[in-house]
């Protein structure tokens, strides 16, 4: 990200609790939610380097998904379409992790989707970061 001085003294800075993924889209969220603008320069080039969340290691699956449930529950507005999105979220995970056996897969997506919803950020002890 590239931005004025000016972003930061208005909008502070990314919030680090996040740990890994989604600190730019809750700053972005935060940013445009308020009456700011951000910018898209079409010919820029980024190359992600990282696996999919969803094939990657336990470390990626619990940031990713306690990350967006912390953002959909505390940065968006509450609905009853999140409580259905999410019921019906959770159904398809735990069908498709019976099938595929991977049900301690299931199981940690509980748990982060859990710390999300009750705010439990920052690093967890049972996935540091890579020294």
């Amino acid at each position: 990200m590239l931005f004025h001085r000016s972003v930061i003294e208005r909008y502070g800075y990314p919030d680090a609790s996040f740990v890994l993924y989604l600190d730019d889209t809750e700053f972005t969220y935060r940013i445009t939610s308020t009456g700011g603008e951000v910018v898209l320069v079409p010919r820029a080039r980024i190359e992600d380097i990282d696996q999919s969340w969803n094939t990657g290691s336990n470390k990626q699956v619990f940031y990713t998904a306690r990350n967006w449930s912390f953002f959909q529950t505390h940065r968006r507005s509450h609905s009853w379409m999140l409580k259905v999105n999410k019921l019906v979220y959770m159904f398809i995970l735990w069908v498709l992790s019976k099938r595929w056996n991977k049900t301690e897969r299931f199981q940690l997506m509980k748990r982060a989707i859990r710390d999300g919803e009750q705010s439990l950020m920052g690093i967890n002890p049972a996935f540091p970061p890579a020294k």
